[in-house]
């Protein structure tokens, strides 16, 4: 089962999921359709993809969900470190942020 949140801003998505005074990795990434992030594992951390604007497909245990996200919310998706997962960009482009903390 994935977790899946969904938030008003990206203010509060943040403030929800990071933890105080511990150090997280922030990235953000632009891809353009077609892009396709092949399953993979992240051993030691765990990972959250956040984003409100765009189409994409996620991956995990087997299990896949589709956003088509107009900018009206933003969707955190939780990913336990040792969990395999995966995104494909459908729309023509995708901006969104990866944030991975130790578990």
């Amino acid at each position: 089962m994935l977790k899946i949140e969904r938030y008003p801003d990206l203010e509060e998505a943040f403030d929800e999921n990071m933890v105080k005074d511990l150090d997280h990795v922030l990235i953000r990434h632009s891809y353009g359709k077609g892009r396709h992030i092949l399953p993979h594992v992240h051993p030691k951390d765990d990972e959250y993809v956040i984003a409100s604007r765009g189409h994409f497909r996620i991956s995990s245990g087997g299990i896949e969900a589709e956003f088509d996200l107009d900018g009206t919310e933003v969707v955190v998706i939780y990913y336990p470190a040792g969990r395999d997962h995966g995104l494909e960009v459908l729309g023509e482009k995708l901006d969104y942020f990866v944030m991975r903390k130790p578990s």
